[in-house]
């Protein structure tokens, strides 16, 4: 399916590279929503066409630093196409050689799942807030967390007696897609679909993205089978 709307927040998130590369410090983005609602989708969507690498690191499905630090390594020794594979032995040194790789150009770093990371890295946030505060200065880094906690989320960025506290420079909270927008979704996806059908389609979708996707394959087959009776029959 290709992709819709999301336009404002496109540009706040571009709005953060163009800051870092301006400002020539770092910058700190939030990205939070219920899960299938489309925040990785918006993300990579945002960069796809930017001049600058753009490394994806998934934190979910770990259980200890040390197979976080593995996965990490091989991310983004694939994305800088380094020429060496680097050793890192804690989080913070991944942090940190991410941020004075960023000294000179600009660089996107995309997490993803970030809320799972105070699951596997003891005093993971602590640990985060003291790499950035030492190095983002220096760097052009746009670090994107993207997570499907938003209350954690807002808790640890938001909450005076959390260690990154004031460090977001961006907290977006990513909605189901509108009536409006679903409508103008049916009208291009489905030009045959029942007013009945539209209704139907929202309450079964929530407006999350990945299920209007799931929505669209399924109507897909119906016309492939020559069948005509309608989705929700």
């Amino acid at each position: 399916m290709r992709f819709y709307g999301r336009e404002e927040e496109i540009r706040l998130l571009r709005k953060e590279l163009d800051l870092a590369m301006r400002n020539k410090a770092g910058r700190l983005a939030v990205v939070c929503g219920r899960r299938r609602i489309g925040k990785t989708s918006l993300i990579m969507k945002t960069f796809e066409s930017v001049e600058c690498p753009v490394i994806y690191l998934f934190a979910g499905k770990r259980t200890q630093e040390s197979e976080l630090i593995a996965s990490w390594t091989e991310a983004l020794g694939e994305a800088l196409s380094l020429p060496y594979k680097p050793e890192f032995s804690t989080i913070n040194e991944i942090f940190e050689f991410l941020l004075k790789a960023s000294a000179k150009s600009p660089m996107i770093v995309v997490i993803d799942e970030c809320q799972e990371l105070e699951r596997i890295v003891n005093a993971f946030w602590s640990r985060l807030g003291e790499s950035w505060d030492r190095f983002h200065c220096e760097s052009r880094l746009v670090l994107v967390l993207n997570g499907s906690s938003a209350d954690s989320l807002r808790r640890i960025f938001n909450n005076a007696r959390e260690p990154l506290y004031g460090r977001a420079d961006l907290l977006l909270e990513i909605e189901p897609f509108d009536n409006a927008l679903l409508a103008a979704i049916a009208r291009n996806e489905f030009p045959d679909m029942s007013p009945e059908d539209l209704l139907t389609l929202y309450a079964l979708t929530g407006g999350a993205a990945r299920y209007v996707e799931f929505f669209r394959r399924q109507r897909h087959r119906q016309y492939e089978r020559h069948d005509q009776s309608g989705l929700f029959t």
